[in-house]
């Protein structure tokens, strides 16, 4: 892919008690070379997030391609009393979406939308947004008691995947999509390894950014 290493990457974290944790890099500070990268999220008052992001380019031979590995943690010590383990415990943070978005600057936008199943070879071509949202593994026992959150719920909001664009929608079960979109004579191909594996996952587009985010 083509990237413009003027753009910015926004990284932010979704407690589910509404709080928004944020930060916009340039993708230059990504792409250049310089390791492993601990990102500083905070929400609107500069309180810093209480998990730590960390940012890694890794090597690959494909010329164009850069592969971004992300680390999620919680430094907060857990509460075990007899060494129980239940969801929900005191230390745990409960975290509704993180997102990764990458955004043109100086007015520039994103056209030309489309995916493409790597399984199947379909493509669905859009005009000015898509969405695709695997909201759960999409196979017959999607609902498993695996699931399970804290509450004893699944909270799991459909089987397998929805694609919304302009153009429509489609249902199905899994899908291992690439999203692409030009930008001022530029291409740019988004995608996720095991992506339907990592449920629930989406990757969305519109003429003002492309963007990761998962847990939501």
């Amino acid at each position: 892919m083509s990237i413009s290493a003027n753009w910015n990457l926004d990284l932010s974290v979704t407690l589910t008690d509404g709080n928004v944790y944020a930060q916009q890099l340039k993708l230059s500070d990504i792409l250049g070379g310089r390791g492993i990268i601990q990102t500083k999220l905070q929400d609107r008052n500069s309180v810093t997030a209480p998990v730590h992001v960390w940012l890694q380019v890794l090597d690959d031979d494909a010329e164009n391609i850069q592969v971004l590995e992300y680390t999620i943690r919680n430094p907060s010590p857990m509460d075990h009393p007899n060494g129980n383990w239940d969801l929900g415990a005191t230390g745990n943070l409960l975290i509704a979406s993180f997102k990764i978005q990458i955004t043109p600057t100086h007015g520039a936008t994103f056209s030309d939308f489309n995916v493409t199943d790597v399984e199947t070879g379909d493509v669905v071509h859009a005009k000015d947004s898509i969405t695709i949202h695997q909201a759960s593994s999409g196979g017959e026992f999607w609902q498993s008691h695996n699931h399970l959150d804290r509450n004893g719920v699944c909270p799991l909001l459909f089987r397998g995947y929805r694609l919304a664009s302009d153009a429509g929608e489609i249902v199905g079960n899994r899908i291992t999509p690439i999203l692409c979109a030009t930008c001022q004579n530029q291409s740019v191909a988004l995608t996720v390894k095991d992506f339907w594996q990592n449920f629930p996952i989406k990757l969305q587009a519109s003429t003002r950014q492309i963007s990761l985010e998962l847990l939501s």
